[in-house]
């Protein structure tokens, strides 16, 4: 189903900020920066340390989704069809910032499957839109995917948290009983959460596969083998 005009026009367009432009590389180079501190200082990060930047960092993504919904609301843009949390990167700001200050790793397995692959494709084309705000709204997507990926460096490098050695299958079907309660909301509302009714207006991996519906299990099949493939790559506990 494609989206009706009252929800596919629910932001001004003017004029996107360019793919890789200098805005773009500065973002992701200081992501690499960051991830570069962590794997050469990970020893000078003693325990109250550690713990006061899990704060930070948690304190961060919890800030700048804060800014996010002010700046929707601000010029007349919030509605259920658009800002409710239920994008896949939204779930894992919450995710990061809870973990990062509970503390828990009972998430920390689908926080990391997930992010890597949600959070690292968001940073390659980051939602920056031509909104009325494309500057802001450019930084915000950056900060909070940024955050993501730094959070998932952060507890992998630094405090060396390591995932069980099985494969987990429940991310698989967690992942296709959200996109089916997702979709039906979006059935609901005539809204375009997880992109499942139409693709973005701007540049992303999407533009290679098939129109709509044929992308949407596409996108479901793309995330399995990524999952595979990470899982493959990861140093495991035991």
């Amino acid at each position: 189903m494609q989206l009706s005009a009252s929800a596919s026009n629910a932001s001004i367009v003017t004029e996107a900020i360019p793919l890789f432009g200098i805005e773009h590389l500065v973002g992701l180079s200081l992501i690499v920066l960051l991830i570069a501190v962590f794997i050469i200082f990970k020893k000078v990060f003693t325990s109250g340390v550690r713990k006061w930047a899990g704060y930070t960092m948690g304190g961060l993504l919890l800030i700048n989704e804060v800014w996010f919904h002010a700046i929707k609301i601000a010029v007349d843009q919030w509605s259920i069809q658009t800002a409710l949390p239920l994008q896949l990167c939204s779930i894992l700001v919450y995710l990061s910032a809870w973990t990062l200050i509970a503390r828990d790793r009972r998430v920390f397995e689908p926080l990391y499957y997930l992010g890597l692959i949600g959070a690292s494709q968001a940073l390659i084309t980051p939602q920056a839109p031509g909104h009325a705000y494309a500057g802001i709204h450019f930084f915000q997507t950056m900060i909070s995917h940024g955050l993501i990926i730094l959070t998932i460096g952060f507890l992998a490098i630094v405090e060396q948290w390591r995932l069980p050695k099985r494969f987990p299958f429940y991310i698989l079907y967690l992942g296709a009983a959200y996109m089916i309660l997702v979709g039906f909301f979006n059935a609901c509302f005539d809204s375009n959460y997880l992109l499942m009714n139409q693709k973005p207006e701007f540049p992303t991996i999407l533009d290679y596969l098939p129109e709509w519906p044929g992308y949407v299990p596409c996108m479901y099949l793309i995330a399995g083998v990524l999952v595979f493939v990470i899982y493959a790559f990861t140093p495991r506990k035991y």
